[in-house]
């Protein structure tokens, strides 16, 4: 009898771990869980549904807490976060509160708990704090089973070795437990870039695509044959004969360029005609530094310190632990640390009903000064070594910049009245330059302040009055449109006339096609994801900058997108390999 042959399909999602995997695959599916609602009709009843919460709450830390001595630093932090969670005397009192007063069972109190933390998190302008609301869910999940389950969670008992891994999305615990078992690539239904599972995998050097869609789940079954492609973010499954032989030629050509790209690792980011660029790194946690350390990049040129919120919003000592010790691992580079960049539904719980345009950024940080001066403080103290900058997101008016900059003089200057402080120095102040009003106000703001980055996705969304994310106008969106270009040529130039620094740290810094227009603008610096840093200084490296900026000058009378990439395309065929062009950088949707 003939087999009948199955359709190949391509799936596209989120690049989150580079390389290529082709081989077959194992399902995790997720079990089913259903929260008991019940009503606990005696009081003996209720102290055992405490007791049993206690239970397994100390099973899941000390499941955690098992082998943590063995994982490297960077994900330590990750497993960690967790632990600290699990021990936050607020959710315990929480969960023990809702077990007498609703007299309900440990289950639903768990739950209820964990999902309110979880929708406060999603309402977050902020992409690192919605990806850490489904990890909420996720552990809540987690929670209940295990309550269910007298304290343990059973495990996969699925073949693992050389497969690649597809499910909705995995626990801190599963993901460490498959690559342990000899997994060697993820294709997620969900997830993104900064979920703890894709640090993980990142840290492992394993290919992993995320934010595949359901549709992709139901396409596969274990035993299929995938091809996962982390450098471009696609999966395909059933590949054809001829895209399996592409598809193995392409893999051996990435690892040539890699191995290539691996020794300008510690060369300088110079165009050809020795003009030298900083390259920096984009990070959200400081668990990312062992991938900017491996791949040669000069400093911290964002660091997003959203993740801290929660735990740590009026915690100075501990902001200033972290902040500090980042600064110290990436000197004498800059360490650029972004204030929280939030919706006033975080700090506020207040329900925003236009996220991108009401208050979020420095407009809510200037209305909680609380808030706003222990962020500040810390940074302050942080900057031993000099180091340090302070950047402030979400400018609109100057008289959001002159209000930080007198509250920094004021925090320093108390710092430094106390003589164990005597080493502290200013850090020095910055901008995120994303807004229109910013952009053609930046002549005067660069009066006031010491360099600019151009966070070049929410530039684009403003600019072109398209919010990020919005599928029906997805074909709207674009940093390459020639008004977003024309924006940022019109920032460099006022930051250049004014002697102020100017970066970028959107997605265009690591865009093949964007890296070139930067150049020609003369763009001090640059600031990208850890795995963009290598393909992003081969492009500075390999383009002369006087043909940059003849480029820049044509592009700036060009009208359409399709013909500024067009122009940037033909440009650098002349000066580097078209596998660049074809996908192999790594971007992120993100500043």
């Amino acid at each position: 009898m003939r087999t009948r042959t199955r359709k190949e399909a391509v799936y596209k999602g989120i690049r989150v771990s580079p390389g290529i995997f082709i081989g077959k695959v194992t399902i995790i599916a997720r079990p089913s869980v259903t929260v008991s609602t019940r009503k606990l009709r005696s009081d003996k009843a209720v102290e055992e549904e405490i007791q049993k919460f206690m239970a397994a709450r100390d099973m899941f830390v000390k499941d955690l807490e098992r082998g943590i001595t063995t994982l490297p630093e960077s994900i330590l932090t990750v497993v960690q976060s967790q632990i600290s969670i699990l021990k936050d005397p607020n959710l315990e009192r929480e969960v023990i509160a809702i077990i007498r007063e609703e007299r309900r069972p440990a289950e639903y109190a768990v739950n209820k708990v964990l999902q309110k933390l979880s929708r406060q998190l999603q309402r977050s302008e902020s992409d690192y704090m919605r990806e850490r609301a489904e990890e909420i869910k996720r552990m809540a999940s987690d929670f209940v089973l295990r309550i269910q389950n007298s304290g343990h969670l059973q495990g996969h008992k699925v073949i693992l070795r050389n497969r690649a891994i597809v499910t909705d999305d995995l626990s801190v615990q599963e993901t460490l437990r498959s690559i342990r078992a000899g997994a060697k690539a993820f294709a997620f239904s969900a997830g993104g870039k900064t979920s703890h599972a894709g640090i993980i995998i990142r840290n492992y050097h394993l290919p992993a695509v995320f934010a595949l869609g359901d549709e992709f789940i139901s396409s596969v079954s274990t035993g299929d044959r995938v091809i996962v492609d982390g450098y471009t973010g696609v999966v395909i499954v059933h590949p054809k004969k001829a895209t399996l032989l592409r598809y193995k030629g392409l893999r051996e050509r990435y690892k040539l360029q890699e191995k290539k790209l691996l020794e300008l690792k510690d060369k300088p980011a110079m165009t050809s005609d020795q003009v030298r660029l900083t390259l920096l790194a984009n990070i959200d946690v400081p668990d990312e530094l062992d991938l900017v350390k491996n791949y040669g990049a000069q400093g911290i040129g964002l660091f997003r310190t959203e993740y801290l919120f929660e735990s740590y919003k009026l915690d100075e000592a501990i902001q200033t632990r972290i902040y500090r010790k980042v600064a110290r691992q990436v000197y004498p580079g800059p360490l650029v640390i972004r204030l929280f960049d939030l919706g006033a539904d975080k700090v506020f719980g207040r329900e925003m009903k236009h996220p991108a345009l009401g208050m979020r950024g420095i407009r809510v940080l200037l209305k909680d000064e609380k808030l706003l001066r222990t962020q500040i403080r810390a940074i302050i103290k942080a900057n031993q070594q000099g180091n340090v900058k302070l950047m402030i997101p979400m400018v609109s008016l100057l008289e959001e910049v002159e209000a930080v900059k007198e509250i920094l003089k004021q925090e320093y200057r108390q710092l430094k009245s106390n003589p164990v402080n005597k080493a502290l120095q200013l850090p020095e102040l910055g901008i995120m330059i994303e807004t229109p009003s910013a952009a053609l106000m930046s002549d005067i703001l660069a009066d006031h302040v010491n360099f600019f980055s151009i966070g070049t996705n929410d530039l684009t969304q403003y600019v072109l009055a398209v919010a990020r994310g919005d599928a029906e106008l997805a074909h709207m969106y674009n940093h390459l449109h020639p008004a977003v270009l024309r924006s940022i040529k019109w920032v460099c130039d006022n930051a250049h006339r004014k002697n102020v620094w100017v970066g970028v740290c959107g997605e265009l810094a690591s865009d093949p096609l964007g890296v070139p227009l930067l150049i020609g603008m003369r763009v001090d610096e640059l600031s990208v994801a850890p795995g963009a840093l290598l393909t992003t200084k081969n492009i500075i490296n390999s383009v002369p900058y006087e043909e940059a900026k003849e480029l820049v000058n044509k592009v700036m009378k060009l009208s359409t997108v399709d013909e500024v990439r067009d122009a940037v395309t033909s440009f650098l065929k002349k000066y580097v390999e078209e596998i660049v062009l074809e996908g192999g950088a790594y971007h992120e949707d993100k500043a």
